[in-house]
């Protein structure tokens, strides 16, 4: 059988792109049992173990593992993580699920740009699966999203999410099918919703410039509401429970115009776009799809914060697929051995632009981190202890766990709660679990590049010890503030000293998850935005711990109501809880059962707040600083974790 000159061509430029592709990783290197590290890479595996164990074959839900308490999956993207809870279901060890869901998207994304430039009739799509690879050896792209390097950074779901854009970017190029679009759209919005932001301003801005007929309209409508109709179920709670997330602070990142001008790839792409066929409705395809996402860097709302830059990978995508219409390069296809020795040497030099053995020896680190003697001696002790919660100070300079964050790997590692974690938008208490880490912290404004409201001049290791009680923290893990814990015995015991100036301490004397209140609760009559929530519970651990405060309560004629909390002044005292017996909890991921009760007397319950825990037998309250505040109506009650109230 005779193998056309261009179906040879093909299958070489395949082999070319995937041996280029595994020389740099790998795949061998996956099926390594080695916990992945660097970055937010390592961090994600908690959130794996979290699915794996505790909510597949859902697709989200609740978990006390990172800071105290939150919603898992809500507002981050369950589908990569769903699958990766799949494979381990079907006997693959968590650490080789976890590299398979992490990798699988970059594997992937020869084999989707080819799907679209097919769609998008592209004359040789092949070309596409080539330059796919610049964005993603981009060097300067080391976070924003669509870059290996992003990927190292956690970025992976992103690039999920960019595989299935490119493949519903094919679909409804050519408008012949509903259902299987809106699949994919599905599948892309719960790998990473910023594509869905892009997909749907792509749509609206091609449709405005180069299409303009009702028809197209009606059939993007028709896609659009069967998308929603198959995932209703994720988007209704993720947009009900928005009022119920962090906002970080972040600047809003639109100065990084360096990156899309200084790196020498991108100038090479640029020279190739020049002489393109400007008249070719897949150049516009492509010109558009590049415009967009430099469009929605610049005007999307301030509050997007932190995910803003991630606008320009969609950019570099399409950008380097733009590349490949340059007349020139697509006329030497037709010119057989010459055309094909000089495609490739042009695209080797995009290559050699890009220094991938960087990449490689990064990837080797990724996937299987050397832990030193002394993180094993960390776990082993901290499994030798009774379950408990625990938070450490932050150092960009110590690495226990083959990354400054890595304790976010407590969890996986240990049988231990860490009350700080990944996904910070997603936890009510983050204020204040980083308003607390910075306490331990020498480097407390490293603290503060993850949460910008903390105020610097406040945190001093002094009040450590009295929200460490309030919060009930059972352990800390310090290094250059141990002097302090150290001389402070009657309030830290210090457990284990470690070579590397880390030293193991236990809280004495912690408060108990559930207890009655000491003063009457008052609620703040007013309603209070994100940035306001978060300033007044960094104001309250600092100035009015203890005291109830009730916020953003609709009706309350329980509790006295206040304006401001300046009226704090002369909290009112409860009567007496001598004769109150000690309240015992049980507490998993989709219950809280609570009992020796008094009814109708006000409890704290030191988990985060979110208005899908309900109960029948009493009240829930959101209080400063995002805590629960409970008052039952029974001795004996259970509250439930229903987000879809039921």
């Amino acid at each position: 059988m005779k193998i056309s000159w261009q179906k040879f061509e093909t299958l070489f430029f395949w082999f070319i792109i995937y041996f280029l592709l595994f020389n740099f990783l790998p795949p061998t290197k996956i099926f390594d049992l080695a916990v992945a590290g660097g970055g937010d890479l390592g961090s994600h595996q908690t959130a794996l173990k979290i699915m794996a164990e505790n909510i597949f074959p859902g697709f989200f839900g609740w978990t006390n593992d990172w800071y105290l308490g939150m919603p898992i999956f809500s507002f981050y993207f369950p589908l990569p993580f769903w699958i990766g809870g799949l494979l381990t279901k079907i006997g693959i060890p968590l650490a080789i699920a976890f590299k398979i869901i992490v990798m699988l998207g970059t594997y992937t994304m020869p084999i989707s740009a080819y799907y679209f430039g097919k769609k998008i009739q592209a004359k040789y799509p092949i070309l596409l699966s080539f330059a796919i690879l610049f964005p993603l050896l981009f060097p300067p792209n080391t976070i924003i999203g669509g870059s290996i390097q992003s990927t190292f950074a956690g970025e992976f779901t992103h690039m999920w999410s960019l595989n299935f854009l490119l493949i519903f970017m094919g679909l409804i190029y050519e408008k012949k099918k509903i259902i299987l679009p809106a699949i994919i759209f599905s599948l892309m919005a719960i790998s990473h919703m910023l594509s869905v932001i892009f997909a749907v301003s792509f749509i609206a801005i091609w449709w405005l410039l180069k299409e303009r007929k009702l028809i197209d309209m009606i059939y993007y409508f028709k896609v659009g509401v069967v998308s929603f109709l198959m995932i209703f179920w994720w988007i209704i709670p993720f947009l009900l429970y928005r009022n119920y997330t962090t906002n970080l602070g972040y600047f809003a990142g639109r100065d990084l115009w360096t990156y899309i001008y200084e790196n020498k790839m991108l100038w090479l792409a640029y020279i190739l776009i020049l002489p393109i066929n400007w008249l070719s409705k897949t150049s516009w395809y492509l010109i558009i799809a590049s415009l967009t996402g430099i469009l929605l860097w610049q005007i999307m709302p301030v509050n997007t914060s932190v995910w803003l830059p991630r606008f320009l990978a969609y950019y570099f995508v399409f950008i380097f697929l733009l590349a490949t219409q340059n007349i020139a390069l697509q006329k030497t296809q037709s010119i057989k051995i010459v055309g094909m020795i000089a495609t490739l040497l042009f695209f080797f030099s995009f290559i050699l632009i890009a220094k991938p053995q960087f990449i490689k020896g990064n990837f080797s680190y990724a996937m299987n981190p050397q832990l030193p003697a002394v993180s094993q001696q960390i776990i082993n002790d901290l499994n030798s202890l009774p379950k408990g919660r625990i938070l450490d100070e932050y150092d960009d300079e110590v690495s226990v766990f083959s990354s400054p964050r890595g304790m976010e790997l407590i969890p996986v590692y240990t049988h231990h709660d860490y009350v700080a974690g990944l996904y910070l938008e997603s936890a009510l208490t983050t204020p204040i679990s980083y308003l607390t880490m910075a306490e331990l912290s020498f480097h407390k404004e490293q603290v503060g590049n993850y949460f910008q409201l903390i105020p610097q001049e406040r945190i001093t290791q002094d009040r450590a010890y009295e929200h460490l009680k309030f919060l009930a923290i059972n352990y800390i893990l310090v290094g250059k503030t141990s002097n302090y814990f150290l001389s402070h015995p009657e309030q830290f015991e210090l457990f284990k000293k470690y070579e590397n100036g880390l030293n193991l301490f236990i809280v004495k004397n912690i408060s108990p998850i559930i207890e009655p209140v000491v003063f009457e609760p008052v609620v703040l009559d007013k309603k209070l935005d994100k940035i306001e929530r978060e300033k007044l519970a960094i104001t309250w651990m600092l100035d009015y711990l203890k005291i109830p405060v009730i916020i953003n309560q609709k009706r309350s004629d329980q509790f006295k109501k206040i304006d401001d909390l300046f009226f704090l002044t002369d909290p009112k005292k409860v009567g007496s809880t001598k004769n109150i017996t000690t309240p015992k909890i049980e507490i998993s991921e989709k219950s809280i059962k609570l009992s020796n009760l008094e009814p109708n007397i006000p409890y704290w319950i030191k988990i985060s707040y979110h208005p899908a825990w309900k109960t029948k037998k009493g009240k829930i309250f959101q209080t400063l600083p995002g805590l629960m505040l409970i008052v039952p109506s029974e001795s004996e009650i259970e509250l439930k974790y229903q987000p879809l109230n039921f």
